[in-house]
Order: C-alpha cells, then sequence, then structure tokens
C-alpha cells in the first residue's frame, strides 16, 4: 500500500479511535441526581442536591426547575457531589435538573412541604379505611423491598392493590405536573401493583411486604381495598446508576380479527379461542377496550380471553349445508413509550441472597428457552467469566452474538424456533435469535424475558416481530431488540432510531408487546379432537382446540385503526 494511503487510513483510524473515546468519555461524565436534602422543603429555603459529575465549579452549569435556569443569585454552594441552591417563593414543585457541559441530568422531582400528605395518626383498629402509618425506608430503589405498616389492610390481597407514583420522567414526557400524582387525575400518574405482579412478599391486616415496581418514582403511596383507599402517604426513590427514562407516548387504536370457520358444524360442535391480552407493563398500557365480539366466554385465563364459538342457531334442516364463520374481533386503545437508557456508569448487582423471588421464573429454562443446556451454560460463562456486573455481563454476551451469530430473514410463522439449532448453525430467524439471546443471558445470571407481538409501520401495517428486555437491579426491565440492532427487521419497517445500537438498551414506541415470556394455557377439555398450536406475533402454548376437527381458523396481523 502507498506511503499516501496508509497515513491517509491512520488518520482515519486515529479519528474514530478519539471519537469513540470522546462519546465514551462524555457519556461518563453526565451529571447523575442521586437524591435531594431535604425531600420536602420550604418556599424561600434551601435544598442540597447530592448526586455526581456535576464539575468542580459552576461555570457554565446550572440547576434547572421545569426547564427553566434557577437564577445565578440563587446557588450557594457547588462541588462535583453536590450542589446547594435557596429555592424562589414562587416555586411549590416542579422537575430539578442538573445540567454542565456533558448535558442534562436525570429528572428529580421537587415538592414543598405545604403540597406533601402528613403521615396519619394512629386510630381506632374499628375504621374501615386502610392507612399506611409508616414504611421501612424512606428511600427505595426499584425492585427492593419496601415493609408497609399501618391498620386495616385486610387479608386478602386479591381484591386490593398499591398505588406508586409514577416516575418524573414519564409524568414529563406526557405533560404532566408534577403534582398530579398529590392531586389525582389520570391513570397514567400511578403504577398500580396486584396480586397478578407477583411483588408482594407479605400482606396481612398491618403489614404489607412489596418489591418496588419499575417505572415508580418519588412521590406518594397508597393502598387500595375493598373499603376505600388510603390517604396518600409520601416516599422517595433512590436514584442508582445508570438512568431509564419513559418518553414520546403515542396513543394507537389497535385491532385485530380471528377468523373461524365451522365446515357443516353438527348441533354440538364448538371451537374454544385462546386469544392473547396485549401486555400491561411500564412502557406500555391498556387504556381501553373499544370493542370486543362476540362476548368473551371467559376472561382473565392465563394472559388470554377465552371465546366460544358455536354454530349459528338456525332450523336444523338447514345445519350441514353450508360453512359458518364467525369473526372473533377485539379492538384496544394502547399507550406505548420510548424508551432512553444510559448505562455506561452503571455499576449495581444483585445483593447476598442472589436474584429474588419475583424474578426467578425469568431466570428458568422452558420450552422455548434451554438454559441448563450444556452449550448455553459452558459457553454464558466462557464469555462473562468473573464479571459480576449485569450491564456488563449483558454486552459482552452481545459482542459475541453479533459476531458469531448471523440473522437471517424469513416468515415468522415458518422458522424454527430451536435455540440450541440456531447455535449449531451459526445463524438464527427472528425469534430463534432472541431465544438464544435470552437463554445465554439468563444462563450468565441475568433475568430475562422473550417478547413477541408486532412492529407498527406509519402506513397502519404491522409486522409479526420479537425482542427481549432483561432486569438489572435497582433500574428496572431494560430494552433490547438484537435483529433491528444488527441492521436487520421487517423490509419496510422505518425504524424509529437512525443509530441501530441504540436498540439495545433503548426502544422506539412502535413496539407493541402482546405476550412477555412463554405463557402456559392450560387445555379446558379432556381430550379435543383437534388443537391450534402457533401464531407468529405471541408465544403460549395453546391458542384453539376443538370439540370436532371440522373446522379452521386464520390469525390476522394487527391493525393500527388510529393514531393519537
Amino acid at each position: 500500500m502507498p506511503r499516501r494511503a496508509m497515513k491517509r487510513w491512520g488518520f482515519l483510524l486515529a479519528a474514530a479511535l478519539l471519537l469513540g473515546i470522546g462519546g465514551a468519555y462524555y457519556r461518563f461524565r453526565l451529571p447523575q441526581v442521586e437524591r435531594l436534602d431535604p425531600s420536602g422543603f420550604e418556599p424561600g429555603g434551601t435544598i442540597l442536591i447530592r448526586g455526581r459529575n456535576f464539575g468542580a465549579d459552576r461555570r457554565t452549569s446550572f440547576v434547572s426547575l421545569d426547564g427553566s435556569p434557577l437564577s445565578s443569585s440563587s446557588y450557594e454552594k457547588w462541588s462535583d457531589g453536590s450542589i446547594e441552591v435557596s429555592i424562589p417563593f414562587s416555586v411549590d414543585s416542579g422537575l430539578l435538573r442538573v445540567a454542565t457541559p456533558f448535558g442534562r441530568s436525570n429528572p428529580a422531582i421537587l415538592i414543598a412541604n405545604s403540597k406533601l400528605p402528613k403521615a396519619v395518626k394512629a386510630e381506632a383498629s374499628g375504621a374501615a379505611n386502610p392507612r399506611i402509618l409508616s414504611l421501612s425506608a424512606k428511600e427505595a430503589e426499584i425492585g427492593s423491598l419496601l415493609e408497609i405498616s399501618g391498620i386495616n389492610f385486610g387479608l386478602n390481597m386479591q381484591f386490593s392493590a398499591l398505588r406508586f407514583s409514577r416516575n418524573p420522567g414519564t409524568l414529563e414526557a406526557s405533560g404532566q405536573s408534577a403534582m398530579a400524582a398529590l392531586e389525582g387525575g389520570a391513570a397514567q400518574d400511578f403504577i398500580e401493583v396486584t396480586h397478578k405482579d407477583g411483588l408482594f412478599e407479605r400482606w396481612d391486616d398491618k403489614r404489607i411486604g412489596v418489591r418496588v415496581p419499575e417505572g415508580a418514582g418519588s412521590g406518594v403511596l397508597t393502598v387500595l381495598t375493598p373499603h376505600g383507599e388510603s390517604p396518600p402517604f409520601p416516599y422517595s426513590i433512590r436514584q442508582g446508576s445508570g438512568s431509564k427514562y419513559l418518553f414520546a407516548p403515542a396513543v394507537y387504536s389497535l385491532q385485530y380479527e380471528i377468523k373461524v370457520n365451522l365446515a357443516s358444524p353438527a348441533k354440538d360442535d364448538y371451537v374454544l379461542v385462546y386469544a392473547p391480552d396485549p401486555v400491561s407493563s411500564g412502557s406500555q398500557s391498556l387504556k381501553e377496550v373499544q370493542e370486543e365480539s362476540p362476548e368473551a366466554y371467559l376472561r382473565n385465563y392465563g394472559s388470554s380471553t377465552v371465546f366460544r364459538v358455536t354454530p349459528p342457531a338456525e332450523p336444523q334442516e338447514n345445519q350441514g349445508r353450508r360453512n359458518a364463520e364467525t369473526i372473533i374481533r377485539r379492538t384496544f386503545l394502547m399507550t406505548v413509550y420510548s424508551v432512553e437508557t444510559e448505562l455506561s456508569s452503571y455499576r449495581g448487582e444483585f445483593k447476598e441472597g442472589g436474584i429474588p423471588e419475583f424474578l426467578k421464573p425469568y431466570a428458568q429454562a422452558n420450552p422455548r428457552l434451554p438454559v441448563g443446556a450444556r452449550e448455553i451454560s459452558s459457553l454464558a460463562a466462557k464469555i462473562v467469566g468473573r464479571e459480576r456486573n449485569p450491564q456488563r455481563k449483558a454486552a459482552a454476551l452481545w459482542s459475541w452474538l453479533a459476531k458469531n451469530i448471523r440473522w437471517t430473514a424469513g416468515d415468522l410463522d415458518k422458522e424454527s424456533l430451536s435455540a440450541l439449532g440456531a447455535l449449531g448453525a451459526k445463524k438464527a430467524g427472528t425469534r430463534q435469535y432472541v431465544y438464544l439471546t435470552a437463554s445465554l443471558f439468563r444462563a450468565a445470571g441475568i433475568p430475562a424475558a422473550p417478547i413477541t407481538g408486532f412492529l407498527l409501520n406509519k402506513d397502519g401495517s404491522s409486522s409479526p416481530h420479537a425482542w427481549l428486555e432483561y432486569y438489572l437491579p435497582a433500574l428496572g426491565w431494560i430494552p433490547f431488540d438484537p435483529v433491528l440492532a444488527l441492521g436487520g427487521g421487517p423490509q419496510g419497517f422505518d425504524a424509529g432510531f437512525q443509530d441501530k445500537s441504540h436498540y439495545f438498551g433503548s426502544l422506539d414506541n412502535r413496539h407493541l408487546a402482546i405476550s412477555r415470556d412463554f405463557q402456559r394455557i392450560p387445555s379446558m377439555l379432556e381430550s379435543p379432537a383437534k388443537k391450534n398450536l402457533g401464531a407468529a406475533w405471541s408465544d403460549q402454548s395453546l391458542y384453539e382446540e376443538a370439540s370436532s376437527p371440522r373446522y379452521s381458523s386464520t390469525w390476522q396481523n394487527i391493525r393500527i385503526l388510529g393514531q393519537y
């Protein structure tokens, strides 16, 4: 190679290296707010902002409230780990951030003492309404165990719930005020935890033990029972390393149909259809069921709604002369958020005792994920070595997969679902790739949940797709779409992120989750004549079973009826 060309390539390589190092340095120096002291303030008083990467002196950096910088006279002290500022008399609440030349920090909620509800004094136990009297910790982390003491919680959690204020990043993104959680309002201002979420470790009349749900933010907590809702009780979420924000909520009206055709049906023929319910999670919520026909036979059957399809009622002489088609139609109003994470500074790990109980299902083998197979366990151990940081483990596993497993385009209905087959062949279809990735993550001690659903296109069409989430202590579930991160995906999908590598840790608001992990659906018939066990956009053990084999069905992709 000529010397001039060598110099040019050397210069380009050096520039790329410097840009990469510079980008990593900037991310590492991003300011982080960890706590405010005190959590409630008096207007005109001072607060201490604790965190890191604020810089040794203020210079061009500043603190903002709801996007407006504080005046220069507000700053009392400034150091790399703490800032002391006086709060204007005109402020009673807001979202606080620290801005430096390296970027803006995560938001922290700031609330005046006059707006905080007062702790309720003990009352006679005969009062029916629940009341919170104390919490085991003034500050808690996502996923940590929080003990709630009080009265009148009841003995049965089945018809009760807890409500946590939502992370202020979500309130900011949706245009809600920071005080919305204190003053009531729309459902998106809080996160409701029920017995179905698996987060309760104790519930009796005077004490509740619960794992702090993903997406919770500093604010207020209430207990909801059949007798009423408790007065709000203040609590704080401790900001750890790394960050996760929800933003750009998109509201979709979505519809899917299942066509069931009973061919020459006998009088007593019927088909049971197990229609999947869309996932509700921290980044996706069901606002309303707009239409559902015919009427459901059974609701909340695992993760599905059951429909019973029978022949139409008509005179006996006409039975069997024509096919009887039934269309099951379901229309939902869903809110889907984009998710943004900053994980370069993450340094958490599971405490002594290992993975908590509510995450253990996401660390074990199932029919899709051969976690205990020797090929999987030995490979995961080789890749992560002695690393304890789960995010660094995840990055190492992803680096190996991207270099060694090739993604192949294909029809999700027809592709193999074998993770071991993908490992042996060094190539995988979309769902195969996700199952192999999740298997390696679980084998490495990282809870992971494969997700199946749809990519939503701007033209109203959709494409079946699969991706996953993995869990980081004190931060929650982190999205990861390995296929899009590789630059793959359905032809024509207009990806939300220009930089494809962004899909490792972040996600756009055009991913709609239908199934989260493998869902076991128990059979309702002792000896069904026919079963249908497949749908490309869901992952459950059973979809249909019939009393007679004389039927056919078609499961249609989801359609976007409107976006708001």
